[in-house]
Order: C-alpha cells, then structure tokens, then sequence
C-alpha cells in the first residue's frame, strides 16, 4: 500500500510546484491571497481527490472480505483516513524543494518509497537486531513514528495485523508502556497534517513576502540651500 500511495503522491504537488514556476503564485500573492489561505483552499481540495480512491479501497476490502482488514474495519477506516491528510501535507512541505514541476512529479515517488518507507524499515530491522540498548530504538522508532507518515501508516497497519493472526498477539510496543495501535496511529497521523502544513505555510510565507520588507525611516527632506550674501551670481 505504501508503493501505491507514493506512486499518486505526485498530483498532490503539481498545482504549488507549477503556480510557483509560472509566477502565479506570486499573482495570487499580489492579489490579497495569503499563505494560509492558499494552503487552506489546496487542502481541501486535495482531500476531496483522496477520499475516493481510499472509499473504493475500503469496498473491496468489504466486496472481497480480505479478512485480515474485513474484520478490523473499525481500526483500519480511521488509519487509512489519518493517513491521507498526513500525506497531502508532507507532500506540500517536500514541494518547497522543487523549481520544476516534471521534477518534482518524476523524483517525490523514489523518495517516498526510499527514504519514507524503506530506509526507515531498514533502520528499524538493524536496530531492533543488533542494537541492545533498547532506550535508542525506541527513541529512532518513535521519532519516525511520529514524523514519517509512510512509516507510521506502514508499523500501524503490521500491528494491527500481528494482532487479529493466531494465536493472539498484542499490539507491537512502540515505547515502553505505550502500544502501536490505531489510536497512536491517528494521533501521529493528526500531528503530523499540522506540522507539515504548519511549515508549508511558513515557509510559502517567507518566500512571497520577501520582497514586502518596508523601510519603517522616517523620509527626509533637505532644506533648500539660501545663497550667502557673499555669493556670486
């Protein structure tokens, strides 16, 4: 799942990557458009292109009775719903790096699947085998957990199905005390949106009000200069 969400991650960048290199943006910008609103208005319309795919996905889920997901219906709808705002929202951080929209659209893919999925399940395999202070894995773990949406989406989803598999297991620790469960899930996915939307905004904010910087002086005027009484005309 994580291979086919990457994969569609590009049409979530297009539209700030393009209005950025065509100088809209700055139209927009020049118009009244600020950046909160700019990212509110993309936000929502991006959410509305992920809902479908993600609601056809839960129907074959169901149509097809895939029983490791079938059956944990009530957990797997608010991971797979956290997951899409998260997503949309790392996405338009990300597209702050990008000047051209083929780029953007043709490397965001092999860096979701290398550096959002796999380098992070990398880590946690080594660490988990060869590290015995448990305090840095659960440290590198949650931290990822708690930033990488890819990784939250991918470990929620392991527990959840390591859990429903005989014989009973309980959910994955992700610290000590502290389970991987969908509600962890949802929390980080939630935390996520608004940090990267947060930093979206901000970072939109710099950039197009760079050349807004008003001298705050006061102006100055030069007193005409009288000719002295000695002065020849």
């Amino acid at each position: 799942m994580n291979y086919g969400f990457a994969t569609c991650s590009g049409i979530y960048l297009m539209t700030i990557v393009e209005e950025r290199e065509r100088k809209t943006r700055t139209i927009l910008t020049l118009s009244g458009v600020g950046s909160f609103v700019y990212y509110l208005s993309l936000f929502l319309a991006d959410l509305l292109l992920f809902i479908p795919p993600m609601t056809l996905f839960i129907l074959f889920i169901v149509i097809f009775d895939i029983k490791v997901y079938a059956g944990n219906l009530d957990k797997f709808v608010p991971l797979a719903m956290g997951f899409g705002p998260a997503l949309v929202a790392m996405t338009y951080f990300f597209s702050q790096a990008f000047k051209s929209n083929n780029a953007a659209v043709r490397l965001i893919v092999p860096f979701y699947i290398i550096v959002g999925t796999f380098l992070p399940l990398a880590l946690i395999v080594v660490m988990n085998r060869f590290i015995e202070d448990l305090g840095w894995f659960y440290g590198v773990q949650s931290t990822l957990y708690f930033l990488d949406p890819f990784y939250t989406f991918f470990a929620a989803n392991y527990s959840m199905i390591r859990k429903s598999l005989p014989p009973k297991y309980e959910y994955a620790k992700l610290l000590p005390g502290v389970l991987m469960d969908p509600q962890s899930a949802v929390a980080s996915h939630m935390f996520q949106t608004l940090l990267y939307v947060g930093l979206s905004i901000l970072v939109d904010y710099c950039r197009t009000n760079r050349f807004r910087s008003k001298d705050k002086r006061e102006p100055k005027f030069e007193q005409p200069r009288l000719p002295v009484e000695n002065d020849v005309i």
